[in-house]
């Protein structure tokens, strides 16, 4: 038989000793607090559940951790007997569920492609009575499915388990992290004598800390200074860095990501820690800055405005954006409440385009929505943020509690200059929606000379009124 490969690589000695020394203290709660491990569960109309426990077992160190150097060595064997290429993937079944599992009902879905997982590509893998799955609750037995080669490792699946008696599938989202993430890429394991987190597999790259501590002072400055030409460096920057470069900017999915595993993820990240800890006390105090110049899709946003000709942007009629601002807020319910109940979020990417484009995604429905909402942003300022992105609206019921909001003089009664400006459409007279306002700073930019007075002398609105009427 032609044996599998090691993750794509022969593990080196080291690795496996720091394989070893990084999971082995590990519980199998421990590993599913910190989201090594996923699980899918689904609930029989009879009152029993069927619970199934997945993680990467692509390799002979993590095989003997997680199910006994034999149970490993019996599926690996069964599997290279089979294929030429592909990864193991552990899949613990237990539960009282009256109907017994059947492996070809799983599924896995990457993108736009479906891996189904017929008999031939799931091997017995132990009866769970060795390694961590050992402990796992009601453990019955376990099998592991040969994943496709073709699956890129470094992005997240979702796996489906369709119980074929007309319910709905069941489903868990799954990112392969830590070491186990480390050894799938074929990327040398680190030193957990290094690691600030090596429970749950995570570096601190303080190269990367350094940046992003750079790029949040730089917005703070262009908050302070109110420069529309620094405002515009810092959005090249958040874009570029932030974006393209690290991908270190905030999803709903980290919303998600607490609800189901706590704040272990966010806590053992120093960068998405600093990220959060200076997105909410900014918000906290002061509103959306986080939306204004740190989320490189809204510096993208703004870009497309600057540049497309101002004979193809329209105002959105008042009664209109009214009622659609609200659709942002229904998304957020919809992706929180599939959270709480599911344990598990697929569709949050149908409504984050951003990582798409900074990801780079390979789904062709994926790319079409968001090309179909950068058109929109066109014609629209802020398209996106005013009426699709979930995580804003979050922020947004944030921002209600704002310590600090934008001043109003009495010109404001009057003046409709901010109003027009105003790139979500948040103000209104002398009204401001804080819960809309990103505090892009664009009114207080451009029509403030110095803190509380405007441009605009009060006669001169007058005047101006009086021209109107005649």
């Amino acid at each position: 038989a032609v044996y599998l490969p090691d993750s794509g690589v022969t593990a080196q000695a080291d690795d496996a000793e720091r394989v070893r020394t990084i999971l082995e203290p590990l519980s199998w709660q421990d590993m599913l607090d910190t989201g090594l491990i996923r699980q899918l569960k689904h609930d029989y109309p009879d009152g029993t559940q069927l619970t199934l426990s997945m993680t990467y077992m692509g390799n002979e160190v993590l095989g003997e951790i997680l199910v006994g150097l034999d149970a490993y060595s019996t599926a690996e064997r069964a599997a290279s007997a089979r294929f030429d290429d592909g990864r193991l993937f552990l899949v613990g079944i237990a539960g009282n569920a009256s109907d017994p599992f059947r492996q070809e009902r799983l599924s896995i879905t990457q993108g736009d492609t479906v891996y189904p997982m017929p008999r031939l590509r799931t091997v017995y893998a132990g009866s769970a009575n060795a390694g961590k799955i050992a402990e796992m609750e009601n453990g019955t037995f376990a099998v592991a499915m040969v994943l496709d080669p073709a699956m890129d490792f470094s992005q997240p699946f979702t796996v489906y388990y369709d119980p074929e008696n007309g319910q709905p599938p069941a489903s868990a989202d799954v990112e392969i992290l830590g070491v186990q993430r480390n050894l799938a890429l074929g990327q040398e394991v680190p030193d957990p004598n290094a690691q600030l987190a090596a429970d749950s597999g995570s570096d601190t790259n303080w190269v990367r800390v350094a940046g992003l501590i750079a790029i949040l002072s730089l917005v703070m400055l262009t908050f302070w200074r109110k420069s529309a030409k620094l405002r515009w460096v810092t959005l090249s920057a958040t874009l570029v860095y932030l974006g393209f470069v690290t991908g270190g900017f905030l999803s709903v999915s980290h919303i998600t990501n607490t609800i189901n595993l706590g704040p272990s993820m966010i806590l053992s990240d120093t960068p998405l820690l600093i990220m959060v800890l200076f997105t909410l006390i900014t918000t906290l105090i002061w509103g959306r800055i986080f939306c204004s110049t740190v989320c490189p899709f809204g510096a993208l946003q703004d870009f497309i405005t600057r540049l497309s000709p101002k004979r193809w942007q329209i105002t959105v009629p008042a009664h209109i954006h009214d009622k659609a601002i609200y659709l942002k807020y229904a998304f957020l319910g919809l992706i929180v409440v599939m959270a709480i109940v599911q344990g598990s979020v697929s569709i949050f990417q149908y409504f984050e385009p951003f990582g798409t484009l900074f990801f780079y995604s390979t789904s062709l429905v994926l790319w079409a929505i968001l090309i179909a909402i950068l058109l929109a942003s066109v014609v629209i300022k802020r398209f996106y943020c005013r009426y699709v992105c979930p995580l804003g609206a979050a922020l947004g019921v944030l921002s209600l509690i704002s310590l600090k909001r934008i001043k109003r003089v009495p010109q404001c009664t009057a003046c409709k200059v901010c109003e027009h400006s105003c790139p979500t459409g948040a103000i209104r007279r002398e009204a401001i929606d804080f819960k809309e306002c990103v505090r892009c700073d664009v009114c207080e930019a451009k029509l403030i000379q110095r803190a509380g007075v405007c441009r605009h002398s009060v006669e001169s609105l007058q005047l101006r009124g009086v021209i109107a009427r005649g």
